[in-house]
């Protein structure tokens, strides 16, 4: 048998900052605002992506920002595909899918990411992208 402990209004809440945290994370990288981006992240923020030309850190919001704008902020159009945000145990895992208009075309690219927020900002920041897909049809 499993018995649950209801949390406390204190732990739902906190929680709940993470997720809206999380979601404003995504929705700001599909308008572009690098800004926004770097505000969801703490002074000290630890910043680490794996992208398909290798490992990329960052410390602080600024500086992990300007990876974003250096892979979105050409883009003529970004639109959200698919994403997620779940609890996982004391971090959260985000997921997003983003269709971008570009000077190549029209690309797919999917990022994942472990999060840990204190505060209602980033601390920890482990990202991981699949890179720019072509969505051209393959012969």
């Amino acid at each position: 048998m499993v018995i649950t402990k209801e949390p406390t209004r204190a732990h739902a809440s906190l929680h709940r900052t993470a997720e809206v945290l999380s979601r404003n994370f995504i929705e700001a990288l599909a308008r572009q605002d690098f800004a926004a981006l770097a505000a969801s992240f703490s002074s000290e923020a630890r910043f680490r992506a794996l992208v398909p030309r290798g490992l990329r850190e960052a410390s602080g919001g600024v500086e992990a920002s300007s990876y974003f704008q250096g892979w979105f902020g050409a883009a003529e159009r970004i639109e959200v595909v698919d994403s997620s945000v779940k609890r996982m145990v004391d971090r959260y895992h985000l997921a997003w899918r983003l269709r971008v208009h570009d000077a190549q075309g029209q690309r797919l690219v999917e990022q994942q990411a472990y999060v840990t927020e204190r505060d209602g900002q980033f601390v920890v920041f482990d990202l991981l992208c699949s890179g720019f897909r072509d969505e051209r049809p393959v012969d």
